[in-house]
């Protein structure tokens, strides 16, 4: 049996498990990927990030192969609002920060994307489509149902338990972007975790997703030509 045939009899197998099995597959995969670009520093560790990132998502996508559902354009368009409203919010804050504080304020997961964009404009593809639905995938649907799995046994009270579950995939969103102002990252994730238990769409999710990061790498090369 050559490797392409026992690499679609793993699919085949995988495709077969339960919900459950599947999405810890996802999340694994995710963090382990995580961890070991972690390992190597700077650019290099940043490029691996983003190649890896990508096979996942591909192998998530040929593996399970899920069913698309089409927005309406009404969707759609309110899809794009829900991108741009937390984009409005952060920037308040920020110039309310800055008027304490007289710099800007940023992290090391930003800082870094500029330095990626300008020695190579292909990664633009990575920031503002490939991350978006990765992440809406693994964190907004995968890990927040098998954290609010987890707790059904130990918290009756379902809304408490979505809140503390949301809690639980923000801070560990936040911690996987290297922010150093955290809280933002947790409102973002929690603000598209509201979106996703609102419209039970994920398909809206990474269209706001999306609209989001790609109105932010806009914010951030218009300040870097000023």
């Amino acid at each position: 049996m050559n490797m392409i045939a026992k690499i679609r009899k793993c699919a085949l197998w995988l495709k077969g498990q339960s919900l459950k099995f599947n999405e810890w597959v996802i999340i694994f995969g995710y963090v382990l990927i995580w961890l070991y670009a972690g390992t190597v520093t700077g650019i290099k560790g940043s490029y691996m990030l983003a190649g890896s990132f990508t096979l996942l998502l591909i192998f998530y996508l040929l593996w399970l192969r899920p069913k698309i559902r089409w927005l309406s354009w009404k969707n759609f368009v309110e899809a794009i609002g829900l991108g741009l409203l937390p984009l409005m919010v952060e920037l308040i804050f920020l110039l309310i920060v800055m008027q304490f504080n007289n710099h800007i304020i940023g992290n090391s997961n930003t800082s870094l994307i500029v330095k990626l964009l300008q020695k190579n404009i292909i990664y633009v593809a990575y920031v503002v489509i490939i991350a978006p639905i990765l992440e809406e995938i693994v964190f907004r649907k995968s890990f927040f149902h098998r954290i609010d799995a987890w707790l059904a046994s130990w918290v009756d009270n379902s809304k408490l338990r979505v809140g503390i579950s949301a809690f639980i995939v923000a801070t560990v969103f936040a911690q996987m972007h290297g922010a150093s102002i955290g809280i933002i990252y947790i409102l973002l994730s929690l603000y598209f975790q509201f979106i996703y238990l609102h419209f039970s769409n994920l398909e809206m999710n990474i269209i706001a997703h999306i609209t989001f990061n790609t109105s932010t790498l806009g914010l951030l090369v218009i300040a870097n030509l000023m």
